[in-house]
């Protein structure tokens, strides 16, 4: 039976739109609402279409507050559903996911008009357009080259917000820089003030590790001054302030010191008679030594500073610091490159992360310890700074990669415009004093008079969604999961996510004086599982700069076998057979094909139904013309210019020749045109997530559907 809706490719459409609001101009061109066969679906593309027209963007919180105007977002599935829609969203392939969503709605219609006694010519017609329906080749996408989604400012209270996007205009830089800075900037202030209680016995701090990878020339210094100014300012409203305070201890530290070294040499020298008063007046300078603290000037920003000098840092200023800054030297300090022994010394980084306590040992003084120390970190760095960071000795192997929040924008260099407004004094204005704000909130005082945290809790809803994104999460972990070459740095994400929460929530109730006293909300908490969402692939593209995923360079093996046998289709069993050794099973190689078909080098056909019993037919896949420097097969695929094939190859020149190709083996099914699709066929002759190429009706004109 023909497939007569396709709900799976429904929503990779409507979740492309979702991440890539440039999309929808091209999905409205090829769509309409009716081509779409769930109701639910149809109204929420309606709901875009309408947000497009009126020039508004497009994202959880715009899309859910223009269908709850039409009164529809809870039949739909709640802005629940729609955040599922991003998981399947796509920008690769999109075509080939319309093609598909035609050709389930021209079936509908055929069917329509064939039972409704429709004439000749209408089903003619309907039957001619299904053979002609056919996805035009694109030029495949390099590898390590990605489309990313933007961030989502929206998960922002509105001040923030505001801030951002008029920062991101007036430097002509991607929103996520500001964004991501922003962010390190609020936990910086935030860090110690406050916990976030996820469940009963189990807190997440609110410091992070953000990094921000942009090309030299995208003005990173200039967005990293204007978000850290508010703290800067403040620490030189604090020292001028404190300094005349600070003087006096200082001199009365000195004086005690001198008096004390005097007393002890007193003592030294003494007669025996007299050396027991001597003894008791330098003791109890000692004592007024140890009790007399000197305030030290306070800080919340570090230059890029050594390890040993962060941790006396840290200890001097009650266990919180931040670095934000426009370089990338930080980890070539965390690596040794400067100290004596040359080796990697970041203890102090994992434990400032993590609040773990910090010894800090101090020549001719006792050792001190830092309690739950939180130490934050903004970066903003050239991509070729996270290249070659997995083979620095102990960075992933123990755990410090893992711990960062990472962001890869796609640079504006030769779009931007030359004379943009600047940020408006009254948005500036708002985000300073909102920021100060931030500074002057207490801490909580325990029971000994000693600061300490107060705690966020979460409400009953908000927590069930963290439970639920979770969840969701654990899953993809596992050996094969989306994110099973990524473990170490997704399983941390809900701890992060919990931490931005914290983030969030202070943002939006700083100015109510007392935060702390209201819960976190479940919409705080989907804002802050909307920025993990958009963590993921940029997380990808991170660790595929630093050159650490297996799966593309599995997939690079197989494009080497592809080109050495020129191959046009091929079969999942051919490409094992053809690689022996490389794959112990048949399954491996899902995976690795899947990155094919993501990054368009291939795409998988439908096979012609094998009658009677006997082995499952081989999934079969048909490669790019492009590839192959076959571009007069590739269709009007809209793209002008180089091909881009050879191009790929450059990127991974070693692996070309390696080996040595076996005979194909036939293909073990009737190979139909890559213009057919049938999603039921394609369900049983294999599993793997990748697209099949749509289009095509199977019928002559006057069958009946």
């Amino acid at each position: 039976m023909r497939v007569l809706e396709d709900p799976d490719a429904e929503r990779a459409i409507l979740g492309g739109v979702l991440r890539f609001n440039d999309l929808l101009q091209r999905v409205e061109a090829q769509l309409s609402p009716e081509d779409l066969a769930s109701r639910h679906h149809r109204e929420i593309y309606e709901a875009m279409r309408a947000l497009g027209t009126a020039g508004l963007a497009i994202d959880l919180t715009t899309l859910s507050g223009e269908l709850q105007r039409r009164g529809v977002l809870p039949a739909v599935g709640g802005k629940r559903y729609l955040a599922t829609l991003i998981d399947h969203g796509l920008s690769r392939n999109l075509d080939s996911y319309i093609a598909r969503v035609r050709e389930a709605s021209l079936r509908r219609r055929l069917r329509a008009a064939a039972e409704g006694g429709g004439n000749a010519g209408e089903v003619n017609a309907l039957v001619r357009e299904l053979d002609t329906l056919t996805v035009p080749w694109e030029p495949p996408t390099l590898f390590h080259q990605f489309r990313l989604p933007p961030f989502p400012v929206s998960a922002f209270p509105g001040w923030l917000g505001t801030y951002l996007e008029a920062l991101a205009k007036s430097t002509q830089t991607p929103v996520d820089l500001a964004a991501m800075l922003s962010l390190s900037v609020i936990a910086a202030v935030a860090a110690k003030k406050v916990v976030v209680l996820v469940k009963p016995g189990y807190t997440e701090p609110v410091n992070v590790f953000t990094v921000t990878t942009l090309a030299p020339g995208n003005r990173k210094s200039a967005v990293c001054s204007e978000v850290v100014a508010p703290l800067q300012e403040h620490e030189e409203r604090e020292t001028e302030r404190l300094s005349s305070q600070i003087a006096e201890e200082a001199s009365r530290r000195t004086i005690l010191e001198q008096r004390l070294h005097k007393a002890e040499a007193d003592a030294a020298r003494a007669k025996p008679e007299d050396s027991g008063v001597l003894t008791r007046e330098a003791l109890g300078l000692a004592q007024e030594l140890a009790r007399l603290a000197v305030p030290t000037p306070p800080r919340f920003l570090a230059d890029d500073t050594s390890p040993e000098r962060l941790s006396t840092l840290l200890r001097d200023q009650g266990g919180r610091m931040a670095i934000v800054s426009p370089e990338g030297d930080i980890f070539d300090l965390m690596a040794g490159k400067y100290s004596a022994s040359n080796a990697p010394n970041f203890g102090v980084f994992l434990k400032g992360h993590a609040g773990d306590t910090l010894r800090v040992d101090r020549v001719n003084r006792p050792t001190e310890y830092v309690k739950n120390p939180a130490l934050t970190l903004g970066l903003a760095v050239q991509p070729e700074v996270l290249r070659g960071l997995v083979d620095k000795p102990g960075f992933r192997g123990r755990g410090l990669l893992a711990r960062f929040l990472y962001s890869v924008p796609e640079s504006l260099l030769g779009r931007r415009a030359t004379d943009p407004p600047d940020v408006s004094t009254s948005v500036r204005f708002e985000y300073r004093r909102r920021i100060d704000v931030l500074l002057r909130l207490p801490f909580d005082v325990d029971q000994g008079g000693q600061p300490t945290s107060h705690i966020l809790h979460l409400s009953a809803e908000a927590r069930h969604a963290w439970l639920e994104f979770a969840a969701w999460l654990e899953p993809q972990l596992g050996s094969g999961g989306e994110l099973g070459t990524l473990t170490d740095w997704a399983g941390k994400l809900p701890g992060a996510v919990a931490r931005l929460a914290g983030i969030l929530h202070l943002a939006a109730h700083a100015t109510d004086g007392t935060p702390w006293a209201l819960p976190i909300s479940r919409d705080t908490v989907e804002d802050a599982i909307a920025i993990g969402r958009y963590l993921i692939p940029h997380a990808r593209a991170a660790f595929a700069e630093m050159g650490v995923d297996p799966v593309v360079e599995e997939a690079k093996q197989i494009l080497a076998w592809i080109l050495r046998k020129q191959a046009t289709t091929f079969t999942k069993r051919d490409v094992f057979q053809g690689t022996k050794g490389r794959f112990k099973r048949v399954e491996g190689l899902t995976e690795p094909l899947g990155v094919l078909v993501d990054h368009g080098f291939i795409r998988q056909l439908e096979l012609a139904p094998r009658p009677g019993p006997g082995r499952r037919a081989s999934p079969a896949f048909e490669v790019n013309p492009h590839l192959l420097g076959n571009s007069e097969d590739c269709g009007n695929s809209g793209n002008q210019g180089e091909d881009p094939g050879e191009a790929n190859f450059e990127v991974f020149p070693s692996v070309v020749g390696e080996g040595t190709a076996s005979p194909a083996e036939p293909l073990e099914a009737s190979v139909g045109s890559h213009n057919s699709h049938n999603p039921q066929n394609s369900a049983t002759v294999d599993s793997d997530p990748v697209p099949p190429a749509a289009g095509g009706s199977g019928l002559r004109a006057g069958d009946a559907p």
